[in-house]
């Protein structure tokens, strides 16, 4: 299971501030423009031989100068650092497909904005589909079925509720990362 950690990324623009529009299409803004060139060298410098595939992307975010107001939305922050692992060749796409697990959460303030990414290949492996059941309700879309069965998963479906109402620190800490 192969693991790639790049921390110190400058906050890239918002959402909202990532194109802009022409009567000729969308085009990325300077601002973006801008972002990736200050920071291609950091995702460039950690690309695998080969793209992983299957992967969880956990971001941290920390506040701070660089991040205009108090209050920000987290989501507005995914799509610039997924498309740049894609760029960089770090994963294969940005789809569906092949990010199946997407984490952001806030640190806290700092004095400089910085972000923090955290790509992990997860243990997927292909399993052969079952014939649908005469009575079932919903059929299969797709040929293929997929079984996560990354040690993540697993335990989340072992945790016992009965025993406590509230997750465990080491339940917690687990769940912040992919």
């Amino acid at each position: 299971m192969r693991k790639i950690l790049i921390s110190g990324i400058t906050p890239p623009p918002s959402l909202w501030s990532l194109y802009r529009r022409s009567r000729r299409g969308l085009f990325p803004s300077k601002s973006y423009q801008k972002w990736k060139t200050n920071n291609a060298k950091m995702f460039d410098e950690k690309t695998p031989i080969t793209p992983l595939v299957n992967v969880c992307v956990s971001i941290r975010i920390w506040s701070g100068k660089g991040i205009r107001g108090e209050t920000f939305d987290l989501d507005n922050y995914a799509k610039a650092i997924l498309d740049q692992l894609k760029r960089s060749f770090i994963i294969v796409d940005d789809s569906v497909e092949n990010v199946r697990k997407l984490n952001i959460s806030y640190e806290g303030k700092l004095k400089n904005a910085t972000f923090e990414v955290y790509v992990r290949e997860m243990n997927i492996k292909k399993v052969k589909e079952k014939k649908p059941n005469a009575k079932a309700k919903h059929k299969s879309r797709g040929s293929e079925e997929w079984d996560y069965t990354d040690q993540f998963s697993k335990s989340n479906h072992d945790h016992d509720e009965s025993k406590s109402d509230s997750m465990g620190e080491s339940d917690r800490n687990r769940d912040d990362q992919c």
